[in-house]
This record gives structure tokens, C-alpha cells and sequence, in this order.
């Protein structure tokens, strides 16, 4: 009886320690393990997201008594960062941009304003970085502050986040992204071209996917990321 139970304690043992091994393994196997076509969209979100920043754009409004040709209109906004502040574009209600000028939190701009409601909208990216847009020193007298309207939130492709990447070593920018793949970048962005990362071999299967995003400036980028 004893050795049954021997027995079959050995056996729990095994069957337990076994268990474990496939256990473990399905949890801690590595992204290079795992079949390509399975971690090939996870691989391109990865280089997208870090090639993306939040972008807003925020509608504001003036109510003019009167006509007014080359009118002075401002806006008071707490940034989320100097980078935010130096994106910021403004456009008039046909969605032409419009020159602007940045004197600390406060953005000017100019166009002719017609009696009633007049709109704009001003647009920024929470880059770390970005050369201003917008010139220093205000517009001058006299001065019409627009009311901001809900500022809408998405994400776009940001050149300062391409630059970034392009200026990145490859083994370093695959492993921030715990990427164990090969792979390579191409960007499309109205007929410019940037590639990165290695040359797609001739020997080994190779994945890729396309995905079409809105830049910062308002173009339309294909992003090719492909993986072996």
C-alpha cells in the first residue's frame, strides 16, 4: 500500500511540475516565438503609436457688431506644453490657416470679420518639441477675443516623433517598442518618402501592413511596417 501511494505521489509530482513547464512557457514565450502573422499588427500599432502625438482642434468665435476689414483676434489658452504652444496653427471657417503671432499664453491672428458670428479654429499637437509656427509680438490695436468652443481630441502623425525615430538607433527604437522582430518603416506622406530600419531579405518570409493616418499639418501618410 505504501508503494501505491509512493507511486502516486510521484506521479502527481509529474503531472503538476509538467503543468507548470507548459504554463510558464505560454505565458513568458517570446514574441519571437510565436507565429509572425499572429504579432504583425501589434508590431505596426506599436510603431504607430510611437510615431503618433494628441492633436486638437479647438473651434472659437467672436460676435462682431459691424464689418471689419484685417481685424485683430486673440486667444488666452493654458498650453499643456511649450511644444503645444509652438504647433498651434489657426484657420478661418473656410479652412484656410492664417497667419498668427504668439506673446506668452496669448495667440493672434488677423482677418476681415463680418457682422454677427465669426468662427476660426485653432489647432495644436502636445509634441515635446516643435518650432513655433506662429511669429513673436502681438497684431497691434484694437484687439477682439474669441470664446473657445470643446476642444476635440485625436491622434496624428507627428514629423518632430519621424525625425525622432530616423535619428534613433535601430536596435535601441526596436527594444523601447519590446519589439524582438526585424523589421522596417516606410512613410508615405504625400508622395515623400522616409524609410528606417533594415533592408527585407530575400531568403525569409516577410509580413507587412499598411494603415493611412492624418499628419499634424493636415496631409494624408501611408505607414508600411514590415517584420521577418
Amino acid at each position: 500500500m505504501a508503494n501505491i501511494d509512493g507511486i502516486v505521489a510521484v506521479m502527481l509530482f509529474l503531472v503538476f511540475v509538467s503543468w507548470s513547464f507548459v504554463f510558464f512557457f505560454n505565458v513568458f514565450s517570446s514574441q519571437a516565438s510565436q507565429p509572425l502573422a499572429d504579432v504583425m499588427y501589434s508590431i505596426s500599432d506599436r510603431v504607430v503609436d510611437y510615431l503618433t502625438v494628441d492633436y486638437y482642434e479647438m473651434p472659437v468665435s467672436h460676435a462682431s457688431s459691424g464689418d471689419v476689414t484685417a481685424a485683430v483676434f486673440f486667444f488666452d489658452h493654458v498650453w499643456p506644453s511649450e511644444g503645444a504652444k509652438n504647433s498651434s496653427r489657426v484657420y478661418d471657417s473656410a479652412g484656410d490657416q492664417l497667419s498668427c503671432n504668439l506673446t506668452g499664453d496669448r495667440l493672434y491672428w488677423q482677418d476681415d470679420a463680418v457682422s454677427g458670428d465669426n468662427y476660426f479654429k485653432i489647432t495644436y499637437s502636445n509634441s515635446s518639441s516643435h518650432a513655433p509656427n506662429c511669429t513673436s509680438g502681438d497684431l497691434g490695436d484694437p484687439l477682439n477675443q474669441t470664446v473657445p468652443w470643446s476642444a476635440v481630441k485625436t491622434s496624428r502623425i507627428s514629423q518632430e516623433q519621424i525625425m525622432a525615430m530616423t535619428a534613433m538607433d535601430y536596435s535601441t527604437f526596436r527594444n523601447s517598442l519590446g519589439v524582438e522582430r526585424d523589421i522596417r518603416v516606410e512613410i508615405n506622406i504625400s508622395g515623400s518618402m522616409t524609410t528606417y530600419g533594415l533592408a527585407t531579405p530575400n531568403s525569409t518570409s516577410v509580413y507587412g501592413r499598411m494603415t493611412r493616418h492624418a499628419t499634424v499639418e493636415g496631409q494624408q501618410a501611408e505607414i508600411r511596417v514590415l517584420a521577418w
